[in-house]
């Protein structure tokens, strides 16, 4: 059972350890399954240990799992642990003392150290519906001596139906800002209606810490009112930007006044500091107020707020500019619009300053002593500038000497277009491409179903392997929603699997029948596997870990095992490299600095080769993962070691013999 120290942060919480490397209860009985912890009547805190051999939900129980023998070993057992503080005497009153208290003691009790005892006063409260003791909850209201007492008092006179107006006013000017954010919750129904009580509430907004900032985030969008509340709402968001969840309150709680509070908190935040703007929450807030504003498709919302992007034409402001476009263009794009066609409906003035600000975007971008961040910045608002605007200059990043994250962030951005160059130029030395690289090309050409059709053309002409799309772009693919590239596709996949493979495959099938014995597939898998993969404490995890075989079926990995090249992923595929001085390596790429590519080979070796010392790299587009393994595993132990693989974790002795059978 862990246990974290909290502190407050924004809206929520920062946490630490209580203590640290230690957990606040451990134990070495392997049976000991705690799942519940509530407070006790005497403030002790009581832990339900449900104490079984095997603790999982159904559903998400991995098949073997389902027949172990001890899986309902434990059923009838089970343990509830008082914790108490040490040198604490137990005062046994406590269990039976608000059984039958009388209304002043249930009022009483609302000022109890112990949150049980509060909270089931509270409910005692609230159940019995006594409204004689009204007065001396509205006395807690005003002299409580804590602050859980005076909420526990409001929120029982709100439940007696009680509380008024006068006294909501009074608990919006505590000294304590918690009982004043709970008052600003109570007071939500009363907002519209009450002037007075609205009035109060606006008045908190500039003295409000972070917790009581949220609270007036999510409550002000009842006030029903215009310019104070979408005001103050921008004031909130400005302040609280560094919050996610007080940006999410603003967002939320006036969605219709979106367009109002982005120009009320532009109009702010530039009455203040300019230089806020680079600020990254400052820059998150105008990124989701776009982002609301464009899927509402209201063209004068969507033209005013292109209106106020343009007028932040100002050095100091061009992160605004960049953050709010991208907000608006992204959010624009997902419902089948971009913003060329609001933009022409603006002012000529308008249109000039975005010609101004995209062309400042491309210089950014274009630029390599640009800041690396800006400059990758820059080229993600190159994807909605048009590509008349931007597409020369997304190719020469692409085609000249960038670093790869340049690069890929170029390939995102020119997705979106159509123009017919793009797939040839995305295509060109794709073999010589890194991992991230590739994955970058194949996502740009399956975004376009011309690239589509051009990307399937150069698989037919065995120019590409069809393993290199990986299952999930298979699986897109397989269910494309034009009919003919679903039909290539199929096609494709059918004659993917080499004749040798399909008789291997047909001739080991016997294998998921015979009686398999983990113990001897262990030995197998030391012989044959611990070069390159890692199960436990034994091997090297150069290729994909197989570890969590526990969703894997035999089919699924006696595929793998016999037809490494069938499905691929592109972090796992072999490359060669040829230095200028003739030497030649093969390995997977774990790591590309940008100056140097790093190659892991089996056994866990790694060399590392600088990029100006490179001749040629080539994918060998193959699983390093050799073929023909066959050959040195028989039927008998390909059952043994599939039957490793699935019940490795279960061969420690700790848990019955009988459950580590062939799966």
């Amino acid at each position: 059972m862990h246990r974290d120290v909290l502190t407050p942060m924004g809206a929520t919480y920062d946490s630490q350890y209580g203590r640290d490397q230690v957990e606040f209860i451990a134990s070495r009985d392997e049976w000991f399954r705690p799942v519940n912890l509530p407070n006790g009547p005497d403030g002790a805190l009581y832990l339900c240990d449900m104490y079984r051999a095997v603790i999982e939900h159904p559903q998400f129980m991995p098949a073997e799992l389902k027949e172990r023998s001890d899986l309902n070993d434990g059923i009838d057992r089970g343990r509830i642990y008082r914790i108490v503080p040490k040198g604490t005497k137990i005062d046994k009153s406590v269990y039976t003392s608000l059984k039958d208290a009388t209304p002043e003691q249930l009022v009483a009790a609302l000022s109890s150290e112990n949150a049980w005892q509060r909270e089931t006063a509270s409910r005692l409260i609230f159940e019995r519906q006594d409204a004689s003791i009204q007065p001396q909850l509205e006395q807690l209201v005003s002299s409580g001596k804590t602050e859980q007492s005076r909420i526990q008092a409001l929120w029982a006179l709100e439940g007696l139906g009680k509380l008024s107006d006068a006294l909501i006013e009074k608990a919006l000017k505590d000294q304590s800002q918690r009982v004043v954010a709970q008052a600003v919750k109570l007071s939500e129904p009363r907002l519209s209606q009450n002037d007075k009580l609205k009035t109060e509430v606006l008045s908190l907004v500039k003295s409000a810490d972070a917790p009581l900032r949220f609270q007036l985030a999510i409550s002000l969008g009842e006030a029903k009112d215009g310019p104070s509340a979408v005001d103050q709402l921008a004031s909130l968001m400005l302040d609280g930007s560094s919050d996610s969840f007080t940006r999410a309150a603003v967002l939320s709680s006036a969605p219709e006044q979106t367009v109002e509070i982005f120009k009320s908190f532009l109009k702010q935040l530039q009455a203040r500091d300019t230089k806020q703007a680079s600020q990254s929450g400052i820059t998150d807030a105008v990124n989701e107020m776009t982002a609301v504003i464009g899927p509402r498709l209201k063209p004068e919302e969507i033209q005013e707020t292109l209106s106020l992007i343009a007028g932040l034409d100002s050095e100091a402001l061009l992160p605004l500019q960049i953050a709010g476009f991208e907000g608006l263009g992204n959010s624009l794009r997902r419902r089948g619009k971009s913003i060329a066609e609001y933009q022409a409906k603006l002012p000529d003035t308008d249109q000039q300053k975005l010609k101004t600000f995209y062309q400042k975007i491309v210089d950014t971008a274009a630029n390599p002593k640009s800041p690396t961040e800006q400059r990758l910045n820059a080229i993600s608002i190159l994807q909605f500038v048009g590509f008349d605007t931007s597409g020369e200059t997304l190719i020469s990043l692409i085609q000249g000497r960038n670093s790869q994250a340049v690069k890929i962030a170029a390939m995102s951005a020119i997705s979106p277009y159509s123009d017919p160059r793009i797939g040839e130029i995305l295509m060109d030395g794709f073999a010589t491409q890194t991992p991230g690289m590739r994955r970058a090309i194949l996502d740009a050409m399956l975004s376009n179903q011309d690239r589509t059709n051009l990307l399937l053309d150069a698989i037919e002409k065995d120019q590409i392997k069809i393993s290199e799309l990986g299952p999930s772009r298979s699986s897109s693919l397989q269910r494309h929603r034009n009919p003919e590239i679903k039909k290539r596709a199929a096609a494709l996949f059918a004659a993917a699997i080499p004749a040798d493979r399909q008789k291997v495959l047909a001739d080991y099938q016997k294998s998921l029948k015979l009686k398999a014995d983990p113990l001897q597939g262990k030995l197998v898998f030391a012989k044959n596997c611990v070069t390159c993969h890692k199960i436990g404490e034994m091997g090297i995890n150069v290729a994909p870990d197989i570890g969590d075989s526990r969703t894997k079926t035999p089919e699924y990995l006696l595929t793998n095992i016999l037809d490494p090249n069938r499905a691929i992923d592109a972090n796992f595929f072999s490359y060669t490299i040829i230095t200028i001085d003739g030497v030649v390596h093969t390995g997977i790429i774990s790591s590309d600095s940008g100056a140097s590519i790093t190659l892991t080979q089996p056994e866990g070796k790694t060399i590392t080769v600088l990029k100006d010392e490179i001749e040629e790299m080539k994918s060998n587009g193959v699983s390093l993962m050799p073929v023909g393994l066959e050959k040195t595993i028989d039927p008998q132990q390909m059952a043994d070691l599939i039957s490793f693989i699935k019940n490795w974790r279960y061969l420690s002795g700790q848990v019955p013999k009988e459950i580590a059978k062939p799966q």
